[in-house]
């Protein structure tokens, strides 16, 4: 072959690797951005049924997956609501642990003049337990919930920043008799995802995008989570 026939022939090689190298890039869907928490919080209440197998020197430990590109459902209103943006949760509360269920999960805010009011839902799955006596019934982790107040502000929520917040461990009990564990938290912190994750192309956002930042999800662009757990 010619030399000049030849660079011809491999010039169409690499416009065509080019072409389809683009193709790929814009047809992939963009991997998600993840976020990373672990907290704790102290137990503050205890329903009846459940004292003192869970009691108030109990301390709830977490950790939790958020997917920060999940779309406002909602953008229109003065609630951002994000489903399903939950990835993963797992509990430990006392001796008994739980993990987030396969049910919709929800993230809501609702924006005031002064504050945003966060509201956390995922539904929990785990193994049963026997709560104390005389009945000694049965109980199943049933679902996970959080509320807080925080000062809206152009800089993402500390924990500190929430003029309230409490957690609730719900349990599904005997003859459909559903009982809750309260409390507040009492740390939060942002962790780092494991090598691999990072790898595939999740990668870890920078925590921005709360309270103010929502204002600004609102006009149509990918959401940066916004609660303060999240």
């Amino acid at each position: 072959m010619r030399h000049g026939a030849r660079a011809k022939t491999l010039s169409k090689i690499a416009c065509t690797a080019a072409i389809m190298l683009s193709v790929t890039l814009t047809t992939s869907p963009a991997p998600a951005a993840l976020m990373q928490f672990s907290f704790t919080g102290a137990v503050n209440g205890v329903g009846a049924d459940l004292f003192p197998t869970i009691n108030n020197g109990h301390t709830l430990s977490g950790l939790m997956t958020i997917n920060t590109s999940i779309a406002d459902s909602n953008p229109s209103s003065s609630i951002s609501s994000y489903t399903n943006a939950i990835q993963n949760l797992t509990l430990t509360l006392g001796l008994h642990t739980a993990t987030l269920g396969a049910a919709d999960n929800t993230i809501n805010i609702q924006h005031f003049a002064s504050y945003d009011q966060y509201a956390l839902s995922g539904p929990l799955t785990g193994p049963a337990f026997t709560g104390p006596g005389p009945l000694f019934s049965s109980f199943t982790p049933a679902r996970f919930e959080f509320d807080g107040n925080a000062l809206n502000s152009a800089s993402p929520p500390s924990l500190s920043s929430f003029s309230s917040n409490e957690w609730r461990m719900i349990f599904d009990g005997p003859g459909g008799s559903r009982v809750t564990v309260k409390g507040a938290l009492t740390s939060l912190t942002a962790v780092p995802l494991p090598a691999a994750v990072v790898l595939f192309g999740a990668g870890l956002v920078a925590l921005a995008g709360l309270g103010a930042g929502s204002r600004r999800q609102r006009q149509g662009t990918p959401m940066a989570i916004q609660t303060g757990m999240i």
